[in-house]
């Protein structure tokens, strides 16, 4: 049955999540994500307007809303139209409809660049009663549509159609994606269902939610609109809805500083949005990102990993779910070498993992900060991993991965809440695994490396196998391998809790460990934390919490919602602080 994947769909649990987490007063990332106070790029050069192709706007010079350029491809870039410190506004639907079978080169977008953050190029779609939205998918009509019988339709595809994301009566506000079938046969039993082999050349089959005809009524992936940002920086897409657009940046361009802010990303292939080596400086904030096979995604294969990126606020959700799209990466935010990043206050929601920093050979990943997100509900569809937050790297990988700080997050429901394998000491503060598989694991194998961590007032509630598992090829007593675990709480306790190659036991069989080097939490505490209600993701303390002034000051001055910490005698564990405010909540 097809099903129009219009927004992200969303349990009870995951609304209640949200009216926990976007009731933060963290000034720039809060639920009035249109407010001008929080767009920090805006510019106030001229303003230009363009709505959509097929009719003429007043003197059609893009001045006006009235006077609009008659479609995207009308716009003016440069001299006479948009310039730096410009602002377009990009209003109504923008469909292209392929006249001919031949790949389009009429729909790609060429903005001009901007010149320093005070003249960014600022595209919006946020006009008032007319927000703009680009589809990356395109009508057919460069033939006609074949009867097949039984309310199936055909029609020869063009190549590079991806074998999924097929779509049926796009309007500005609603459409249907057209389920995938795995063999020709299917389509005729299931009315809103499609095949496409995926192979070059071959037909597309078709049976419509009404079973009508197609014709005009379908829409194929990849050869709508995109954008080209080959040497484009300083420029800003603002409130726009993007719909199976092909990915901004490809491996050999250069690209910098470039802000997607309350935007929505619905149906991409493998990746949604990516970036590559000398493309830094960028800062996607507050957008909805969803239906893909990854959701963002860094990868650097020239030792000059993307740098000084800002992934913030963003609802990242049903990644690696869609037949097509599952896969055993599915990361909601996911990296092969980064550095300066800072990935903050974003809720993951059905992906494979959440989180993942990768660093294989030679890619550098370090100085990143992870902090106060939301990972829950990961999958293991396509040979996924199901992890929540995690680092990772290949046994030949010794690249430098200094400096990555991991606190405040909350990780729920995953085999793996947080799994750590870098030889360089990766430090995880003040976050909650809360009912996953394994809260904390730390496995390497390489020579005499292994992983080395610090945590320190972390919470691991629930989990159904352990609390912490430790496995490492390398020895026990290798420089390198190190776990200093201290003013932690789990939660319960069991015979086969705690894990310590080769041995397992419970928590005061792991106190009892000896390493050199390692620390086996000897201010730890084995209680109930007395959350609020975890059930609905709310990890507040309640008044007789065991966590209250239990932690150690490890430099954090504010938690998970921006309130000074500590409270009373010493910080509390968790990624709360307890205060009396929370009884007016």
């Amino acid at each position: 049955m097809s099903v129009p994947l219009k927004s992200a769909t969303r349990t009870i649990g995951y609304l209640l999540l949200q009216s926990v987490f976007w009731s933060a007063p963290w000034g720039v990332v809060c639920a009035d994500t249109n407010a001008d106070a929080n767009n920090l790029s805006f510019t106030s050069g001229n303003i230009w307007y363009v709505c959509p192709s097929g009719r003429e706007y007043g003197n059609g010079d893009g001045t006006s809303y009235e006077d609009a350029w008659s479609g995207l491809l009308n716009v003016i870039w440069g001299p006479g139209g948009v310039e730096a410190g410009d602002t377009l506004y990009v209003c109504g639907l923008h469909l292209h409809v392929m006249q001919t079978r031949h790949p389009p080169i009429d729909t790609v977008i060429f903005p001009v660049t901007g010149h320093g953050e005070k003249r960014r190029v600022t595209i919006r779609g946020d006009y008032a009663d007319d927000p703009g939205v680009l589809w990356g998918a395109a009508g057919v009509q460069y033939e006609d549509w074949k009867y097949e019988g039984n309310d199936v339709w055909s029609i020869r595809l063009p190549g590079q159609c991806y074998a999924d994301w097929f779509f049926q009566d796009i309007t500005a506000h609603s459409w249907v994606v057209l389920d995938k079938a795995d063999r020709i046969e299917e389509v005729a039993d299931n009315p809103g269902s499609h095949y496409y082999s995926g192979d070059r050349g071959d037909r597309l089959y078709v049976h419509l939610t009404d079973s009508g005809d197609p014709t005009g009524r379908v829409y194929i992936n990849r050869f709508g609109y995109r954008f080209d940002l080959d040497d484009i920086r300083y420029i800003t897409f603002r409130s726009l809805k993007l719909y199976n657009i092909s990915g901004f940046c490809q491996p050999s361009w250069t690209v910098s500083d470039v802000e997607w802010n309350n935007c929505i990303f619905l149906y991409g292939d493998y990746f949604i949005l990516r970036f590559y080596d000398n493309q830094h400086n960028m800062r996607i904030m507050n957008c909805e990102i969803g239906w893909g096979g990854n959701g963002i995604y860094c990868i650097s294969t020239t030792n000059n990993a993307p740098r000084n990126f800002v992934i913030r606020g963003n609802d990242i959700h049903d990644i690696g779910v869609r037949h097509l799209n599952q896969n055993s990466d599915a990361h909601a935010i996911g990296t092969q070498g980064l550095c300066d990043a800072l990935i903050e206050h974003n809720v993951c929601k059905s992906t494979g993992t959440g989180i993942s920093l990768y660093a294989f050979t030679n890619q550098v990943m370090k100085n990143n900060i992870v902090r106060r997100n939301v990972v829950m509900d990961t999958h293991m569809l396509g040979g996924a991993n199901s992890r929540g937050i995690e680092t990772m790297c290949d046994n030949d990988s010794l690249s430098e991965k200094t400096g990555n700080l991991f606190y405040q997050n909350i990780v729920i429901n995953a085999d793996m809440g947080f799994r750590f394998t870098h030889e360089d000491e990766q430090k995880a503060w003040n976050n909650v695994a809360y009912n996953c598989g394994t809260g904390f694991v730390f496995p390497r194998s390489y020579g005499d490396y292994g992983s080395r961590v610090q945590l320190r007032n972390n919470i691991i509630y629930g989990s159904v196998k352990h609390h912490i598992f430790y496995h490492s090829g390398a020895p026990l007593d290798s420089k390198v391998t190190m776990v200093d675990s201290d003013y932690n709480l789990f939660y319960p306790d069991g015979p086969n809790k705690f894990y310590c190659y080769p041995e397992e036991g419970s928590f005061h069989d792991w106190q009892a460990f000896t390493q050199r080097d390692f620390v086996y939490d000897p201010h730890s505490i084995v209680a109930d934390p007395l959350f609020v209600d975890p059930k609905n993701a709310d990890f507040h303390l309640q008044p007789g919490s065991p966590c209250k002034d239990a932690g150690v000051d490890v430099g954090l001055t504010t938690d998970f919602e921006g309130n000074p910490m500590p409270q009373g005698s010493a910080v509390d564990i968790g990624v709360y602080e307890y205060s009396l405010i929370q009884l007016g909540r």
